[in-house]
């Protein structure tokens, strides 16, 4: 079967039916999933794409050399103005290579949080409140995103009496979680000069040519491509770790434990996290891992095994000396151990 890398079962109406309607049990879940991912291969192919193409812009970045970049522009007073140019611009800042995940959406807020969620926001950018905060801000959040194309949109928008800044967003924070609650959305799949948007009304394996969002992608010479909405949803749209909800048991964690178990349950048996003694030897001696995080053995699987527990599956972060470091680690769950076995770690 081809790895699925994302599902995201947030806000996914058709998982949700499957799961509390029908009443699936985890296997008949899984095969309902795996059948869905395979539609939606067959519509990808008619494209020219392969679905492993996704899958930079579909797991997380590694902080190192690619990006979750945050831009943030101010709407007030003139909205429209403000739109078109930031709409018009961002399309021919991208560079035609390269592939992201791009979500976008005003800051929502609500009178009771107004003051609280903009100033939460302006000290993620670093910058004081003037006496203009109380506006309307438009957001969009880029994955899979390199120094030089941050910097080449940064200094574009700096002469822009609405551009508010940029945030690296690759680690958790109060402001990500929000955002990624209430405010941004994929509306575009960038693979190179294909684009990739959500189409509602279309048959799972086709495709359109239907841009049902706002960037006009056709002039810059890339080729937009509609894909049905419940399968975009759940397979293309990132979906960004929080630190919201990944304790409570919600549905969306329930139908992605389901799906990775397969067992007839709700919770995620493990017995152990393994790493076995020439792997460990060489993390530990060669790679120096653990040195580097600043973590033993112990710490790390415990870690692991609560991440895994409450569905959080990547962002494992661990805090150093007052400043974060990421890896990278692929994990294997045996169904018939229970075991979660170290495969990389870099």
């Amino acid at each position: 079967m081809t790895a699925i890398y994302l599902i995201e079962a947030r806000d996914s109406f058709s998982l949700k039916i499957m799961y509390e309607y029908f009443d699936l049990t985890a296997n008949e879940l899984q095969k309902e999933i795996i059948a869905e991912h395979k539609m939606l291969t067959q519509a990808l192919s008619r494209t020219g794409t392969q679905y492993n193409e996704f899958r930079y812009v579909l797991t997380p970045s590694n902080s190192k050399d690619r990006f979750e970049q945050l831009f943030v522009f101010r709407l007030t007073p003139n909205d429209n103005e403000v739109y078109r140019d930031v709409l018009k611009n961002i399309v021919q800042l991208l560079n035609k290579d390269s592939r992201h995940n791009i979500l976008m959406g005003d800051l929502i807020t609500s009178d009771s949080n107004l003051y609280s969620v903009i100033s939460l926001m302006y000290d993620t950018l670093g910058i004081t409140m003037d006496e203009k905060w109380a506006a309307d801000y438009f957001l969009i959040y880029i994955n899979n995103i390199s120094k030089s194309a941050i910097k080449l949109i940064d200094d574009f928008f700096r002469k822009k009496y609405y551009y508010m800044g940029t945030w690296d967003m690759s680690f958790d924070s109060k402001f990500k979680s929000y955002i990624s609650h209430v405010s941004v959305a994929t509306k575009y799949v960038k693979i190179r000069n294909k684009i990739f948007n959500a189409e509602l009304d279309i048959e799972f394996t086709e495709y359109s040519n239907a841009n049902n969002v706002c960037l006009d992608w056709e002039t810059s010479g890339y080729k937009v491509f509609g894909i049905n909405q419940s399968l975009f949803n759940v397979f293309l749209r990132y979906k960004i770790d929080t630190l919201i909800g990944t304790v409570s048991s919600d549905d969306d964690r329930i139908i992605n434990t389901m799906f990775i178990t397969t067992d007839e349950t709700e919770s995620l048996p493990i017995n152990a996290i393994e790493i076995d003694k020439a792997k460990y030897s060489y993390l530990e001696n060669e790679k120096q891992i653990f040195k580097r995080l600043g973590i033993s053995k112990e710490e790390f699987i415990t870690e692991i095994n609560k991440k895994i527990l409450n569905q959080s599956l990547y962002n494992i972060e661990f805090k150093n000396e007052n400043h974060y470091k990421k890896c990278v680690l692929s994990l294997a769950y045996n169904i018939n151990t229970k075991q979660v076995s170290i495969i990389t770690m870099y």
